[in-house]
């Protein structure tokens, strides 16, 4: 694919031709419509910058962009897990997190290491929003109390 398709017109016909497809494919691979989403985007940034790398001898377009959608699906979903464990090793490890219920804490994880916010951990772990929010504002709560009291 030339760099020149790519840009104007011509990105705007492959978008319509390869995002319906891309999009499935990434809904799949992905825990999330958020995070297929943003594969999704990662693709047609690459296709916009990297056209020029097509090799229309070795794969067709979309056989290339759906190549593209399947890695950056699975680095995604890599870079997310090692996010949670990083964050789950934090708050286990961290006294002041001891008293928090599992829900507080899984929360508060998402939302500060993930930067999720109470709708997007609440539609993530099919909870109501609204427990999400007393459970967040509970976690913040508990930090206020020990703060004040000095520890």
């Amino acid at each position: 694919m030339d760099r020149t398709a790519a840009v104007g017109g011509d990105f705007s016909e492959l978008y319509d031709a390869l995002s319906g497809t891309l999009y499935g494919l990434a809904l799949r691979l992905c825990e999330t419509p958020e995070l297929a989403e943003k594969v999704c985007s990662q693709v047609f940034v690459h296709l916009y910058h990297h056209g020029s790398e097509h090799d229309a001898t070795r794969m067709t377009v979309m056989q290339w962009a759906t190549q593209l959608t399947h890695r950056f699906a699975l680095l995604s979903a890599v870079d997310e897990r090692a996010t949670e464990e990083r964050a789950a090793e934090l708050l286990d490890a961290d006294n002041e997190c001891s008293e928090l219920s599992g829900d507080q804490r899984h929360d508060l994880a998402n939302a500060y290491f993930g930067g999720l916010t109470y709708r997007e951990i609440a539609r993530h772990r099919g909870a109501d929003p609204n427990q999400v929010c007393v459970a967040l504002s509970g976690a913040l709560q508990h930090f206020r109390h020990r703060q004040a009291a000095g520890r």
